[in-house]
C-alpha cells in the first residue's frame, strides 16, 4: 500500500508542476544564470507548452497518447495516466540527459 500511495503523490506532483509550466529543465537557468534552454531539434525555447504540444519532433509520439490543441485541453480533458505515459515514453525515445532531467526531476518535490 504504501508504495501506491508514493506513486500517486509522485504523479500528483508532476502534473501539478506541468499545469504551472515549472521544472528544473525548463526554469533552473532562473537560478544558475544561464541561457533559457532551448529544444535541440527546433531551436525554441523549451517550455512545458513546446514538450507536450508544440514540438513537431514529438508529434508522432504526442498523438499515440491524446490530441488537444492548448494546455487548458490536456489538463481539462485528457487522463492523468495518458500524459504519464507520454512522458515515460519521452524519457525511453529520447534517452537524452535533458529530457531525463525534465521528467525525473519535474517530479522531485
Amino acid at each position: 500500500m504504501g508504495n501506491l500511495h508514493v506513486n500517486f503523490t509522485i504523479q500528483a506532483v508532476m502534473i501539478n508542476r506541468l499545469k504551472i509550466g515549472h521544472s528544473r529543465l525548463t526554469h533552473s537557468y532562473l537560478l544558475s544564470g544561464e541561457d533559457q534552454p532551448t529544444c535541440t531539434k527546433c531551436d525554441t525555447v523549451l517550455t512545458v507548452k513546446h514538450i507536450l504540444l508544440d514540438c513537431p519532433e514529438l508529434w508522432d509520439v504526442q498523438l499515440k497518447y491524446f490530441t488537444a490543441s492548448s494546455l487548458k485541453d490536456i489538463f481539462e480533458s485528457v487522463d492523468n495516466q495518458s500524459i504519464i505515459g507520454l512522458l515515460k515514453t519521452l524519457i525511453f525515445i529520447i534517452n537524452c540527459s535533458a529530457c531525463y532531467q525534465y521528467f525525473i526531476l519535474a517530479i522531485k518535490p
